[in-house]
């Protein structure tokens, strides 16, 4: 135990002598739209008074001097400016008000957020609306009083500075990489050489960081050398780090991390003992191969504020066996959750127009529910008496309304287990929201009287509970949009066992492109890619989903059998022309349907999107420079695997293409099997079409195949009816016929 406090003692006195600091960090100015920091978009406040919040995101890693906020709103014209407000606070402090002016009715204002109240976590922004139409008796729910909020188009100008970073191990946790962080986000890593097992260990550290960030853009790059104004991972043996380092380096023992101030690199190579110390570089290393693999595991798993040393040497390293289809806020077939393990705490309605609120539910990209099944929502709630009979909760699915629950006492009430079912139908793959809107009426209203709203009351407690349903795991492919929800095919388990990522140019740049989107897909489950492989040749072993990187010249036309698009100078693409969808069954609600569901389960109602009427073109032609092609379909060397390619004209342009994908609206527009990037575009323009085949992955299970079938062919369903009452009616009366032979001859 002494000789560990020394050892310690020992590191922290070396960092101080070898680490003098720059002169203060220099103010970054930073322009955030309002959409990067919440999920915001236009809204409307209506009635004598409304109110939106938010919350904003304050990193602890930022030294705020300055913030503003700019946005914009347009009120109705039929306001009385004398007392209507629009009022901005923070913290349920005021920071101003507007006076809302029929005359002009569009505003735009600038809002100083004073940065003692813009602590690190996150802070309550709200916008607050007084609204009248005249001086006397007036009714509180008008129509003509409202105000918009343009909210998905303002934004927060930050003026900051770096605050030091720790020289404490925990601050990899929350203070370095962090969810917070609203900025360009960026984290270089160096290697020794362009190896397998090092483009592996890079792939791990990437992984486990961008879980760190939650959802929040972070982009990575690789190189043999450290990179000024960002934050480093040195990766390697003892050897390559005392190279690195020279005189600053570490003393490493075992299975060893540390983290350090950035060492700054004068001209010429020379390094004088001066650091970045509001960057931070992370020493993963050891003194054998496997003793760098187990610093390199632990620090992608460290998501706790421990250890507080500066440097630790790793013993052993173990995770617990992970299970298929899990991942980040993902629901489970079958399982019950109570509501405020899905983030939804016990929360109360207050007032007549006490907005709405929502519950997210993840549902994995490749299971299906039936269509005749429900999941069940049991609500334990409570509402305030004196309300009037007609109001009621309503219930919401993915914007879709579902049923209400009528408060009809004016005693109040409490509910305990009020089931409601959903059809599974209406699930989504990926991402659906669950939301209760109240709709609460005052009993007693009437001209110029008082009207009470403080005993307008509705409280849903957090341990209400849903139940999913039973699901099959059976998806049609390609559909790209999944590796942005939850990172699917890759992620089906979600270390990344059954992932092999396919480097076709051996460069820096290939491997920093793939590094992106295997951090991508981690990001979207939640989980490091401990199980993921890399290779330079064409991984041709079955059972394996194949991230393939590289730029065009450089991939195997053996890989690109099954591709929408091939290139080579017998290339060929499809030109799609039409689209439709499939005709509605016209006996669909027809007696035989209706008799099919009480006997068997329909398969999922999923609509199904035919082949698009094609042009196919062969040509020798080319992508061209400034764009990048993502794109899906399967494997060439098992069936039911897949192979997600990004590719470019050469390995800088693919890089900017993976760097491009982090972009939430860039996500939101890939889909199908084929999308272009165009990379010099500011409005991130990225064209998408479905041009391959179909393929199927998971498992139905023959009881689900059959009731496809028979939910395909209803008239078959019918006929196999009609013969098994043929076949009843046949063995009916042939042991009546034989019990009348034995009858008559006991008769005679």
């Amino acid at each position: 135990m002494i000789k560990k406090f020394v050892f310690f003692g020992a590191t922290l006195l070396f960092f101080g002598a070898n680490a003098l600091p720059l002169p203060a960090q220099e103010v970054v100015k930073l322009k955030v739209p309002l959409t990067r920091l919440a999920p915001v978009q236009t809204t409307r406040l209506q009635g004598h008074f409304a109110g939106h919040g938010m919350k904003l995101p304050i990193p602890e890693r930022w030294k705020i001097e300055k913030a503003t906020l700019h946005f914009s709103y347009v009120n109705s014209t039929a306001l009385i400016s004398r007392n209507s407000r629009l009022i901005v606070l923070l913290n349920g402090r005021p920071l101003v008000q507007v006076t809302l002016q029929p005359q002009s009715p569009v505003g735009d204002v600038a809002v100083f957020l004073p940065p003692r109240l813009l602590k690190p976590g996150y802070q309550d922004l709200e916008f607050n609306v007084i609204q009248h139409y005249t001086l006397d008796c007036e009714d509180p729910t008008a129509p003509e009083m409202w105000t918009v909020l343009e909210l998905d188009k303002s934004y927060v100008e930050f003026e900051y500075r770096l605050k030091p970073v720790p020289l404490q191990l925990k601050a990899v946790s929350k203070f370095l990489f962090d969810s917070r962080l609203s900025g360009d986000n960026r984290v270089h890593l160096v290697i020794e050489e362009l190896s397998l097992e090092k483009a592996e260990l890079a792939g791990l550290i990437a992984s486990g960081l961008a879980v760190r960030f939650d959802y929040r853009p972070v982009v990575f790059s690789v190189s043999q050398t450290l990179q000024s104004r960002m934050d480093n991972v040195l990766i390697g043996g003892a050897k390559f780090v005392k190279a690195v380092l020279g005189e600053r380096s570490p003393e490493v023992k075992g299975a060893f991390l540390s983290l350090m101030p950035l060492p700054v690199k004068e001209e010429g190579g020379a390094r004088r003992g001066l650091s970045d110390a509001g960057h931070a570089l992370i020493v993963v290393s050891g003194e054998k191969p496997e003793q760098v693999r187990d610093a390199a595991r632990t620090l992608a798993s460290v998501s706790f504020p421990y250890p507080g040393t500066p440097s630790m040497e790793v013993k052993e390293i173990r995770f617990p066996p992970a299970e298929e289809s899990r991942g980040k806020t993902m629901l489970a077939p079958g399982e019950k959750y109570a509501f405020q393990t899905l983030g939804f705490e016990t929360t109360t309605f207050r007032g007549m127009r006490p907005g709405s609120r929502s519950l997210e539910l993840r549902i994995p990209s490749h299971f299906m529910a039936k269509s005749n099944d429900f999941f069940w929502v049991s609500l334990h709630m409570a509402y305030g008496s004196g309300m009037r009979k007609d109001s009621v909760l309503n219930v919401f699915f993915n914007e879709k309304y579902i049923s209400s629950i009528f408060l009809e006492n004016p005693q109040g009430g409490i509910f305990r287990n009020y089931q409601i079912p959903i059809p599974a139908y209406q699930m989504k793959r990926g991402r659906n929201t669950l939301t209760f809107s109240p709709a609460l009426t005052p009993l007693i209203t009437g001209w110029c009287e008082y009207i009470q709203t403080e005993n307008l009351l509705l409280t849903i407690f957090g341990d209400s509970s849903l139940r999913m349903p039973p699901m099959d795991s059976w998806v049609d492919l390609p559909r790209m949009e999944l590796f942005f929800q939850d990172g699917f095919p890759f992620t089906r388990w979600p270390d990344g066992r059954d992932t092999v990522i396919f480097l076709a140019e051996k460069s820096m740049n290939t491997l920093s492109a793939a590094l992106n989107l295997l951090a991508i897909s981690s990001q979207k489950i939640g989980y490091p890619a401990f199980g993921a492989r890399f290779t330079f040749d064409a991984p041709k072993e079955p059972n394996r989903e194949i991230l393939a990187v590289g730029p065009v010249a450089q991939i195997p036309q053996d890989l690109l059998k099954a591709a929408p698009v091939r290139f080579s100078r017998d290339g060929s693409i499809s030109y799609p022309q039409l689209k439709k969808e499939d005709p509605e069954s016209r006996d669909e609600d027809s007696w035989i349907r209706r008799l099919l569901n009480r006997f068997i389960s329909p398969p999922a109602a999923e609509r199904t999107v035919s082949p698009p009427w094609a042009a196919f073109s062969r040509q020798v032609s080319g992508l061209g420079g400034e764009r990048a092609l993502f794109s899906q379909f399967q494997s060439p060397y098992q069936i039911g695997r897949s192979v997600v390619l990004l590719s470019a004209a050469s390995s800088q342009e693919l890089l900017r293409g993976a760097v491009m994908m982090w972009e939430p609206v860039v996500q939101g527009r890939i889909a199908g099997d084929l999308a272009l990037l165009e990379l010099s575009s500011p409005e991130f323009q990225v064209a998408s079409a479905e041009m391959g085949s179909k393929y199927y992955v998971g498992e139905r299970g023959p009881v689900s195949r059959l009731s496809a079938l028979l939910y395909t062919y209803p008239w078959l369903f019918l006929g196999l009816l009609v013969v098994a009452f043929i076949i009843l009616a046949y063995a009916i009366y042939h042991l009546l016929k034989k019990q009348r032979r034995k009858r008559i001859g006991h008769e005679a």
